[in-house]
């Protein structure tokens, strides 16, 4: 049976109450009503010791009268004999005071005490509507675990991207996302995480216990090699990344957008809140700031600059370019070459149509696999440049011509990364109040 109800909590600070019964049911109670600084009254012919050994308990060793409800705010009937239960739930009613029985005479009280734990100032409480006390105290006995692993949360940064790891360990890290997504959530101690899923990395970004934090390198190293930053490194490298100093093309500006829609994506699904959200505003924040001071060293590149530097040092001529993808480097690439041809690349049909009119052919998007592979190599041109800039790869690499992402990575070296890291850790270590305070507030 269970029983619409209203979930409160009651201040019984100094407030008379009166708990009838002396058994061990009586002796679980009688310790919470004492902790909550009630004026506790016991009344039973027999009481328990443990009930005895409580300071402030006035005890009453005899049977129920009716005139022990006088001046009680909070009744509980708790004897081993239901029909006295049940003829202390009526007087109650009568006299309108509050009041619960443990037996089967629950649902005509007035509440019931859901199963309850308390941990650092912080008090959880389980009920089922009466359903299921077993359930509730199971339930109860799993979130104290849960809650416990909320001490000395931090944030984390672990995945790979071009320069820590290498592309290789990137690939393998995106075909795995979909199992991540379904593990990460059941791991203790992992709060909130977004996945920070770009051309040229995969980054877990996290809230998360420093218990846990081996479990998930764990996980992912199981994949993957990757690099694992905690607390203010991690926080020092989601700046740095939001502010383009950890791109593949130097300086982008399009991480940013990129950063917000995979929270947005997180919170969507139910993997992120408001803690993750601050912490990646606050990022975001401070990363404009090293964009400002830094302006003049950072070269502001993106993805599609790299593209057209490297066909400028390797063809005499362009030609004939064709664009597969129309995702925001795809048309970022439009830009850079406005002659082009450009084709989704979800039609094999067009895309065999298009490829012996190509001089360069640039991929560009989200599909899992070989878009253009060893089939397709009679349809090239003699020469033809292949531009593979997806992950997973697009474009079989054993094809002649092929440059894939990895070959972009040296197409800027920034000769002042060095300064630019350094102006930006000082940036960053001025805000290092701001991340203190993320982490004792959140």
């Amino acid at each position: 049976m269970s029983k619409k109800m209203f979930p409160a909590a009651l201040i019984l600070e100094g407030r008379k109450c009166l708990l009838v019964g002396g058994g061990r049911v009586a002796v679980r109670k009688a310790a919470k009503l004492a902790e909550a600084g009630a004026a506790l009254t016991v009344v039973a012919p027999e009481i328990k010791p443990p009930i005895k050994a409580l300071s402030g308990i006035n005890l009453v060793e005899r049977c129920f009268v009716p005139e022990d409800l006088d001046g009680a705010f909070l009744v509980f009937a708790l004897t081993d004999n239901p029909v006295l239960n049940r003829r202390i739930v009526e007087l109650c009613r009568e006299k309108k005071i509050l009041c619960s029985a443990a037996d089967g005479n629950w649902p005509d009280g007035d509440l019931i005490l859901p199963a309850s734990f308390s941990e650092d100032g912080l008090t959880v409480s389980v009920s089922t509507s009466g359903r299921s006390c077993r359930r509730s105290r199971l339930l109860r006995e799993s979130l104290s675990r849960h809650v416990r692993f909320l001490r000395d949360i931090d944030l984390i940064v672990i995945g790979a991207d071009h320069s820590t790891g290498g592309f290789q360990s990137v690939e393998k890290l995106k075909a795995a996302r979909t199992e991540l997504e379904e593990l990460l959530p059941c791991v203790w101690g992992v709060h909130e995480f977004m996945i920070l899923d770009t051309c040229n990395r995969f980054e877990i970004v996290a809230l998360i216990s420093s218990g846990s934090c081996a479990a998930v390198e764990t996980v992912l190293r199981k994949t993957s090699d990757v690099f694992v930053s905690r607390g203010m490194d991690a926080f020092c490298r989601l700046a740095e990344t939001a502010a383009g100093l950890r791109s593949q093309a130097f300086g982008e500006s399009r991480i940013v957008a990129q950063i917000k829609q995979s929270l947005a994506d997180a919170q969507e699904k139910g993997f992120a809140g408001s803690f993750l959200q601050n912490w990646t505003d606050t990022a975001l924040h401070i990363s404009k700031e090293i964009r400002q001071v830094t302006g003049s060293l950072l070269p502001a590149l993106e993805t599609e600059d790299l593209v057209s530097q490297t066909l400028k040092r390797n063809l005499p001529a362009v030609g004939k370019v064709l664009i597969i993808g129309r995702g925001e480097i795809g048309q970022g690439l439009a830009r850079r070459f406005p002659d082009a041809v450009q084709i989704s690349g979800r039609s094999d049909d067009e895309l065999r149509q298009q490829l012996p009119r190509a001089d360069v052919i640039i991929c560009a998007t989200g599909s899992a696999g070989f878009l253009i592979d060893e089939s397709h190599r009679p349809l090239l041109r003699a020469g033809a440049v292949l531009i593979d800039l997806s992950l997973p790869r697009n474009i079989n690499p054993e094809l002649p011509g092929v440059i894939g992402l990895s070959a972009l990575r040296a197409a800027v070296p920034p000769g002042n990364a060095d300064e630019l890291f350094a102006k930006a850790r000082e940036i960053i270590n001025a805000h290092r109040d701001e991340y203190d305070r993320l982490v004792k507030f959140q």
